[in-house]
């Protein structure tokens, strides 16, 4: 195998499937906006440079603490959106590459490799699990490590494999327990005796201490994590994986997954006949069928693990072309062919509907720039599906304002108990989680005297809803900005304006 030319292979599919993501500046995944926001208080909290410490505080006793200091740390030398679409690039990359390592270690076939791509624009992309996107990579790698061919790496360097498990942790819990998962099963289909298998999983202790501490602590003092455990099991979690993997929602998806299990038949790879390398594909299948879809108040939780079904799928698979495949030799020297043009066409449509969602959302900048920095604003979405999303991508839109401006917009994702910034107790505000959902309940919310906290409205909708929004506001909220259905509200209250900061000229506020 010529690995030179196939580690070019390897770097030309990451460009090609990382630059959609250059064709808009707002990214069209669903929680991305909350998620900068919280990189953005993290830094302005670290630095000094927060106008809202007495609302906020820091929590680094989080597994989700390694994308959001990521994202942060790129924001000292890049926009909230640009430094967002190096992190979301470089996860993507980074899953090509620890795949690829993945196959050379472990028996696979590294060919394979840049299969990884159809399975990036997935289920975890659209809703944007950030974190989870940033673990990934490191995730597979780790289990790269666990079944490498050449070293027992948790058997051999014991303490560095109690650091990894560690890390992982703090990296991503769902990620950590994917790999402690694959490393069981491996130490269950390997064991012989009862004293290696001591050595192979004591190296799991301290993780799992730090995440029964975790898990203990929130419990009992998050009623969101202590909520109910949700199934939602059915012979939909068979038919649907496809679409988890390939993020559409429609007849081409399934002819996608058929055309390219064609093509890799015809072109003589085969299910290998080694075990071990069945492990990690065995429980990512198992965590897609019998996960529950709300665990600890962590909604979708089964379906963003349809992001390692191609690659654990690709380690196996074996290239042991058949004695029948000598009379279609034809088809096999077109089937590296025909799957490049298959994952050139879905990188295509992906780049489309990048396209398409850059015109359709370039009206939020409009209403960004019209609000002055600094404040606190509630977002409010009546239309959150887009014609170019299978998502709910207008969701947490707003939430760009706190990213971009150094403001606070709720519904924010410091209410959660995994979020780097919190909110202090006696500050929570008065819009809770799951207004996001009911826009509508902010006609008896703002009956709470505690409005005059707010500075903007972003309201997200084609139609006028504002006489009935604003039915409890005197005076009424003044129209800053529209563009489109956005537009942008200054809330016109004593306290608001004593601590605001000056709007911008009435040439920047102008409707297009």
């Amino acid at each position: 195998m010529n690995y030179p030319k196939t580690h070019l292979l390897l770097l030309l599919a990451a460009i090609v499937v990382c630059a959609p993501l250059w064709l808009t500046e707002w990214l069209p995944m669903v929680d991305l906006p909350q998620h900068a926001a919280q990189a953005a208080m993290l830094k302005d909290l670290l630095v000094g440079s927060s106008a809202h410490s007495d609302v906020l505080r820091l929590n680094f006793f989080t597994p989700y603490l390694f994308g959001t200091t990521l994202l942060s740390a790129l924001m000292t030398f890049m926009t909230p959106a640009e430094a967002s679409r190096w992190v979301v690039a470089a996860s993507m990359a980074g899953m090509i590459f620890a795949t690829a390592r993945l196959l050379s270690r472990c028996g696979g076939d590294i060919r394979l490799a840049p299969l990884t791509a159809l399975g990036l624009y997935g289920f975890a992309f659209h809703w944007g699990f950030l974190n989870f996107l940033v673990a990934a990579p490191l995730g597979v790698l780790a289990i790269s490590f666990l079944l490498d061919r050449e070293r027992v790496v948790v058997r051999d360097y014991p303490a560095l494999a109690a650091v990894g498990f560690i890390i992982l942790f703090f990296c991503h819990a769902l990620i950590a327990a994917l790999v402690i998962g694959v490393h069981l099963l491996r130490v269950a289909a390997t064991m012989r005796a009862w004293r290696p298998l001591v050595i192979q999983l004591a190296p799991l202790v301290p993780c799992g201490v730090f995440m029964v501490f975790w898990i203990l602590l929130t419990r009992s003092t998050e009623a969101q994590v202590a909520g109910p455990v949700v199934w939602h099991f059915g012979t939909h979690r068979l038919t649907n994986l496809p679409i988890l993997v390939l993020g559409a929602s429609s007849a081409p998806v399934m002819l996608t997954g058929a055309l390219l299990g064609l093509a890799l038949i015809l072109g003589g790879f085969r299910p290998t006949r080694e075990i071990l390398r069945w492990i990690p594909a065995v429980v990512v299948l198992g965590v897609l069928m019998l996960v529950p879809n709300v665990l600890f108040g962590n909604a979708f939780t089964y379906q963003r693990f349809a992001i390692f079904l191609v690659p654990f799928l690709a380690l196996a698979i074996d290239h042991r072309p058949s004695r029948a495949d000598r009379g279609i030799g034809r088809f096999q020297r077109h089937a590296a062919f025909a799957t490049a043009t298959l994952l050139g066409l879905h990188v295509a449509i992906v780049s489309l509907n990048m396209v398409g969602f850059a015109r359709e959302s370039a009206g939020f900048r409009t209403v960004l720039s019209a609000a002055s920095p600094g404040g606190r604003a509630v977002q409010m979405s009546f239309q959150r599906r887009s014609l170019f999303s299978p998502m709910p991508v207008y969701l947490h839109f707003g939430s760009w304002y706190a990213a971009e401006k150094h403001g606070i917009v709720d519904f924010s994702f410091s209410e959660f108990a995994v979020a780097v910034v919190r909110y202090r107790d006696e500050q929570r505000p008065i819009f809770p989680s799951g207004f996001e959902w009911t826009p509508g309940a902010f006609v008896e919310l703002s009956k709470s005297p505690r409005i005059s906290d707010y500075r903007y409205v972003f309201l997200h909708s084609r139609l006028d809803v504002t006489d009935t929004l604003f039915a409890n506001l005197t005076p009424r909220p003044t129209r800053v900005s529209e563009a489109g259905p956005w537009k942008l509200y200054r809330v016109e209250t004593k306290r608001s304006l004593a601590n605001a900061v000056l709007d911008p000229p009435s040439a920047a506020r102008a409707v297009p």
